[in-house]
């Protein structure tokens, strides 16, 4: 997935942001998440995401999700979560 480099400018994003920022269960999820090697970081998220669309998940949640497969988004996730 190619990912657009104004992720910042994503409502969906953001917001998922914010709440990881509040909820510790959310956080402590993508942390986990996040802290994988790339390579199983980018497993893990395809699959979810594959489930959230299976599921029929709102599209911009998948979307948001799906940012996580890049490695320097994800990087800064980590790092601005394992800050709280």
């Amino acid at each position: 997935m190619k990912t657009p480099k104004n992720v910042g400018l994503n409502d969906t994003f953001i917001t998922l942001v914010q709440v990881a920022k509040e909820d510790p269960t959310v956080q402590a999820t993508l942390v986990r998440i996040l802290s994988l090697q790339p390579e199983l970081r980018q497993t893990a998220i395809k699959q979810l995401v594959g489930q959230l669309e299976a599921s029929q998940a709102p599209k911009e949640f998948v979307v948001a999700l799906a940012y996580l497969q890049d490695d320097d988004i994800a990087n800064a996730l980590f790092v601005e979560l394992s800050k709280i």
